[in-house]
């Protein structure tokens, strides 16, 4: 017997589809704005982690290709607890274009992370996250660029509050003197740290092509990236710090290593798996990262006070609430659609 569905039961079944939907959409925006949060305090506490556990003879190579090794590590274990490893592999292999999305995302990300560590190693926390905030404005550029993703003209003041709040807090992170600031060390930090922000709105934007358009989750997308990555460390190490030295020399590169060094590594791991799943799960999610950005520039103020046993700037407190304010106007204010003219 064929059973015929009554129109009022398939209009009835279809809404029930489409509130199950838009309660995983709004579940799946949850996640991804817990996982901003999570990042602020990773940015915020990253450079502080580094100048407490880490010797200034520690290579800064050494560190990125122990933190490529532990995402890899960390995303293997995603995709097994969620059951999905085989597939991901298949559907990785079978779509050879989403592989090459994801192997310039990790050439981009491998030599930006050697340029964050040398900006580490060469200023303070306040310093290095007030230039990285300028991966604002190369995230939105890169962006729209690759996915046409536009930016309404409240997101635009939003970008350029946030831009402000980092700017202003430069004048806080005064531990230096003016002698100290322009010396030769402290410039080469700043360069390094203004050079990879500007990559990372690059291999961001190609990372959100990867993930929305390709199909891609967040752990086999960091997977990779970490699989070609490591290799672009190795040969960067190789040919630009150590030349005439063999390359199967390079255990030299994790001498004055000790146990505490793996503490700075596993919280930037961590900081990696975030960025995919804030990326795949909203909607602009290269600029929301942005905004974890400046949120950690806040928070290292903040633990720097602390540490010290200072009161907290007043400055950093309207920093913080510009920041807020910021992040809640670009999230309720998208870009308006143009409406299509009717054709008589």
């Amino acid at each position: 017997a064929v059973v015929t569905l009554s129109p009022r039961r398939i209009s009835m079944s279809t809404r029930a589809r489409g509130a199950d939907d838009d309660a995983a959409r709004a579940r799946s925006r949850a996640i991804g704005y817990a996982c901003c949060v999570a990042l602020a305090a990773q940015y915020g506490a990253q450079p502080l982690l580094v100048r407490a556990f880490v010797r200034t003879e520690v290579s800064r190579a050494s560190l990125v290709l122990a933190t490529e090794a532990c995402k890899a590590t960390l995303a293997v274990a995603m995709l097994c607890a969620r059951g999905s490893f085989r597939d991901e592999i298949k559907h990785s292999v079978a779509h050879g274009r989403g592989v090459a999305f994801a192997a310039l995302p990790a050439v981009l990300y491998a030599v930006q992370n050697v340029l964050s560590q040398y900006g580490y190693a060469n200023l303070d926390g306040v310093s290095f996250n007030c230039l990285n905030q300028s991966k604002l404005v190369s995230a939105a550029l890169f962006v729209y660029v690759f996915s046409g993703v536009r930016q309404s003209f409240a997101q635009c003041v939003a970008l350029l509050g946030v831009m402000g709040a980092g700017i202003g807090l430069s004048a806080q992170g005064g531990a230096r003197s003016p002698s100290d600031a322009m010396n030769e060390r402290y410039a080469f930090g700043a360069l390094a740290v203004c050079a990879a922000s500007a990559l990372s709105g690059l291999s961001g934007a190609l990372g959100q092509v990867a993930l929305k358009r390709h199909g891609k989750s967040a752990p086999m997308l960091t997977l990779e990236m970490a699989i070609v990555g490591a290799p672009v460390v190795v040969l960067t190490e190789y040919y630009f710090n150590q030349p005439g030295a063999s390359i199967f020399g390079l255990g030299a590169l994790f001498e004055h290593w000790n146990a505490f060094v793996w503490i700075p590594v596993c919280t930037a791991a961590v900081a990696g798996l975030l960025v995919g799943e804030i990326t795949k799960r909203l909607e602009q999610g290269v600029i929301a990262k942005g905004f974890a950005v400046v949120g950690g520039l806040v928070l290292t103020g903040v633990c720097q006070s602390a540490m010290t046993r200072g009161q907290v700037p007043r400055a950093h407190l309207v920093c913080l609430l510009i920041v807020l304010v910021s992040v809640y106007v670009h999230t309720v204010s998208p870009p308006v659609e143009p409406k299509k003219r009717k054709v008589v």
